[in-house]
């Protein structure tokens, strides 16, 4: 299902050319490598701290699947999901021989998957491009699908060198909707359906990416 509210993030992924290039475009040049660096250790730190060692993973967007081995090393079978054919394509080629990873086209905003699917949920890069509207619709699904802990990825408005940095050079990088700290904070606790675990820039480096670790309330 296609939400009616559209926003550019939810069709440019799509193309085949985007996809093709995704990985060489942001990850290729050294600060490239080392936001994928970064991003792989927090995550990395999360799985050793919060999930159990073994379970079903969501990880949605998947795009190319860069964060896949994290989490199998974490012990984890993972479900790569993706709005984009294209993406997964990109992904299929790389982990099409292991049978710990399957993939599944999905619209974030409605999971085809029965509550508590999975175990944990992971998702990077993804409520920065998103509507306010659309960012809550999308947790509920992640929430939803979860039985325990969601590790997600928020962007804030941070003006550090790298927020202007990043606005300059790669403005691909950049946040489509502008999202303060604070404003994060309350509408992650008005929600009686989670508790935050966690809340903390990926390092001095990123500061205005968060690594957000949220677990499900059941019942």
């Amino acid at each position: 299902m296609i939400s009616s509210e559209n926003y550019r993030a939810k069709e440019h992924y799509r193309s085949a050319g985007v996809a093709e290039s995704y990985d060489d475009e942001r990850f290729s040049t050294w600060y490239g490598r080392l936001a994928h660096r970064i991003e792989s250790a927090a995550l990395a730190q999360a799985a050793r701290k919060y999930f159990s060692g073994s379970g079903r993973v969501l990880d949605i967007p998947c795009g190319t699947g860069r964060l896949f081995p994290v989490l199998l090393e974490a012990g984890l079978k993972v479900t790569g999901g993706d709005i984009s054919d294209a993406m997964l394509a990109v992904a299929v080629k790389k982990f099409s021989g292991n049978p710990d990873v399957q993939f599944q086209k999905i619209d974030a905003e409605k999971m085809a998957f029965p509550d508590n699917t999975f175990d944990y949920v992971t998702s990077y890069r993804l409520m920065c491009h998103l509507p306010p509207a659309v960012r809550s619709r999308v947790l509920d699904e992640m929430v939803r699908v979860c039985r325990k802990i969601a590790v997600v990825n928020y962007h804030v408005a941070v003006p550090t060198p790298l927020y202007f940095f990043n606005r300059v050079f790669r403005p691909h990088t950049a946040i489509t909707h502008p999202l303060k700290a604070a404003d994060l904070k309350r509408e992650l606790a008005a929600r009686s359906d989670i508790e935050v675990l966690d809340m903390r820039p990926l390092s001095w480096f990123e500061q205005s990416s968060l690594l957000v670790v949220i677990k499900k309330r059941n019942g």
